[in-house]
């Protein structure tokens, strides 16, 4: 039960906001975290990059080392094409009418890149279950197929004799169970050479993910530490505040004094002027001091109870530090008189500007009040 509806409300208002700045800052919280989930996950695939790259680069080397007579055969058997001058599409042809006879070196021959001084090759992956005479028949083809004829001939490029006819009969008849592999081989390097450019292409790999993984663990803390920081500024709760009321005579200089009297003072001539005409009431004390441009001062006593003379020293105090005195370095005094002893009516033939007023009667002066 609340006071009123205007409490009541605030009160419900206040807790909608709080539920809404809960919510953003569980949000803020998963959102910072997810940054660093986002990083860990970059850091992996970059790993696993390279890692497969080692990996595949180890397996292409041990392909070409398991089919060390075919990978030869098919790189003898292009170069010596190339060199009888073969251009590139009849060596092309050539290799399909082979391939479509069953010729192992040509079957081998997968994609002839020659802009590039390259083949890829189609090898077979080692097998535990390997049938030995098909391994025999294969190696008969290459070893048949590096055999040649005449060097004019086409054909010889790929031989095609009484024995490696029957051995591509028997290649086409028994359908393989081996899995084949890609594997891209350059011209201008031997066999041999291009076996040590794989396993340095995976040194290299290994190499590079090691450092990789190294700049990943700092990268990854330094996620982390900035996500913690961020974090700390969002977990600190904003407490909504209920925004206070502003009474009207903190627009003036004020303070209350020992004695719970207001004492009031205008930041200018205008306010000085509004302080007398519109806030001086009839049981209030007026305050002024012996120097020009001094501030007004007025002390409120709505209950018309006695102003002590310590809060006539605080208002005094004041009135001094207000005026120009303060900056000359010159000590003055101030003096009190009642309300009804102040007007805006100046003697004949003279003018009040904005902020000055006429006192009238005895003028109540505190002596010795400290400027401080």
């Amino acid at each position: 039960e609340f006071p009123s509806l205007n409490d009541a409300m605030d009160e419900f208002f206040s807790k909608v906001e709080m539920q809404k700045e809960s919510a953003k800052t569980e949000k803020d919280k998963a959102s910072a975290w997810a940054k660093v989930e986002r990083v860990k996950k970059d850091h992996v695939t970059r790993l696993k990059k390279l890692e497969d790259l080692g990996t595949s680069n180890e397996f292409k080397a041990e392909l070409i080392m398991n089919n060390l007579d075919l990978a030869n055969g098919a790189r003898q058997a292009v170069l010596q094409a190339l060199a009888q001058g073969m251009d590139w599409k009849q060596l092309g042809d050539l290799v399909e009418r082979e391939r479509d006879v069953g010729n192992a070196v040509a079957g081998a021959i997968a994609n002839l890149d020659l802009p590039n001084n390259k083949i890829t090759l189609n090898l077979p992956a080692p097998d535990d279950e390997d049938d030995d005479e098909d391994d025999d028949d294969r190696k008969a083809a290459a070893e048949a197929d590096k055999g040649g004829g005449g060097e004019d001939d086409d054909d010889d490029i790929f031989s095609d004799d009484e024995e490696d006819k029957e051995s591509k009969k028997r290649n086409k008849k028994k359908p393989s169970k081996k899995k084949y592999f890609l594997v891209s081989i350059d011209l201008g390097l031997s066999i041999q050479q291009n076996i040590n450019s794989y396993y340095k292409n995976k040194k290299s790999a290994l190499e590079k993910r090691a450092r990789t993984e190294q700049s990943s663990a700092k990268a990854i803390k330094q996620a982390e530490r900035k996500t913690r920081q961020k974090l700390k500024v969002v977990d600190m709760k904003k407490v909504i505040q209920k925004q206070r009321k502003i009474h009207w005579w903190e627009k003036f200089h004020w303070f209350i004094s020992s004695e719970n009297f207001l004492v009031l003072s205008g930041h200018n001539a205008q306010q000085n002027e509004q302080l007398v005409k519109r806030y001086l009431g009839k049981d209030d004390i007026y305050m002024h001091a012996e120097i020009h441009g001094a501030s007004n001062v007025i002390i409120k006593n709505p209950t018309n109870r006695p102003v002590t003379p310590k809060t006539l020293v605080q208002a005094a105090t004041m009135c001094m530090c207000y005026s120009t005195a303060w900056n000359s370095k010159v000590h003055i005094n101030a003096y009190w008189v009642f309300a009804h002893q102040v007007s805006k009516q100046a003697p004949t033939g003279e003018y009040l500007p904005t902020g000055s007023f006429m006192v009238r009667g005895k003028r109540n002066f505190v002596l010795h009040a400290p400027m401080q």
